[in-house]
């Protein structure tokens, strides 16, 4: 093709048309600037979707770290926890003891003691770290 682009696109009737545009007759500044810009959207929607992967992926860790700790405090304190899940209550940003801004994330799950009653309790996670864990008041046998 040299220097012409094609570009196929369907017209507002449905039919599919095909626009060749001669590169030679036009300013190639001006080209160039277009090109530049539909790369920078690419490369712009590709780093945000980038960035909200990793961001999901590392959720995702953090809440595995927190069913994680849940279940060795109930096995601690003696009591079962129900239904091996956390379920994310709360999201912001603190610092910690070093003073860097950190992601935390409150999580829910439930707990039983004698096996009749359900009880919440809650854990906090900064970063990758838990902050604390919080038990309502059970029965124990």
């Amino acid at each position: 093709m040299g220097n012409k682009i094609a570009h196929a696109y369907l017209n507002p009737k449905g039919c599919r048309r095909i626009l060749v545009v001669n590169l030679s007759a036009i300013n190639s500044t001006l080209v160039s600037n277009i090109i530049s810009w539909v790369m920078l959207d690419d490369i712009f929607l590709i780093a945000l979707l980038l960035v909200a992967y990793l961001y999901w992926s590392k959720a995702q860790q953090v809440k595995e770290l927190a069913l994680k700790a849940a279940r060795a405090h109930c096995l601690s304190m003696e009591v079962q926890m129900l239904d091996e899940y956390v379920a994310l209550d709360g999201i912001g940003l603190r610092r910690n003891e070093a003073g860097k801004i950190r992601v935390r994330r409150s999580f829910l799950f439930e707990f039983s003691s004698t096996g009749n009653e359900r009880y919440n309790g809650r854990i906090v996670m900064l970063g990758c770290q838990v902050e604390s864990i919080h038990m309502e008041p059970y029965r124990f046998e």
